[in-house]
């Protein structure tokens, strides 16, 4: 990203680093999921990896030190994305809507897909990849 680049292009860059991003950690932990999943009675992947991030929360000091650098980062990125949505906002890129509305759109799109890719990897590479649709979202009728 360059400074001279629209907000509607960063946010652009953004979306698909935060998707990429959230690829690579569901192939990450592929395998601690196929593991869990061979003893698990329902097999739901989904529900699994519920279940490994709801360990992170346990008394362990680095689990929770794991817990708040992610909370920390995600805050970040939230901040970030709100403030590109202002900024297109202005110069006339995004729908007038509220921007923590547009972001939630944002980071609900983002999340349904990672269920996706967790539920049905094939479905989920098949139409990868998704930035190009979730962008559409936030412009204004006018562009």
């Amino acid at each position: 990203m360059q400074s001279g680049d629209t907000a509607a292009q960063r946010l652009e860059v953004l979306i698909s680093t935060m998707l990429k991003f959230r690829q690579d950690q569901i192939k990450r932990f592929g395998i601690t999921v196929q593991a869990a999943k061979e003893t698990s009675s329902s097999g739901n992947e989904l529900e699994i990896m519920r279940r490994i991030f709801k360990n992170l929360k346990s008394d362990d000091a680095n689990a929770k030190d794991l817990q708040e650098l992610m909370m920390k980062r995600m805050q970040t990125i939230h901040e970030i994305v709100l403030q590109l949505i202002v900024e297109g906002q202005k110069n006339g890129e995004f729908a007038s809507d509220p921007p923590p509305k547009l972001a939630l759109m944002i980071f609900q799109s983002i999340q349904g897909l990672t269920t996706l890719a967790l539920d049905k990897p094939e479905e989920y590479e098949q139409h990868y990849p998704y930035t190009e649709i979730i962008m559409r979202m936030l412009y204004s009728r006018n562009m």
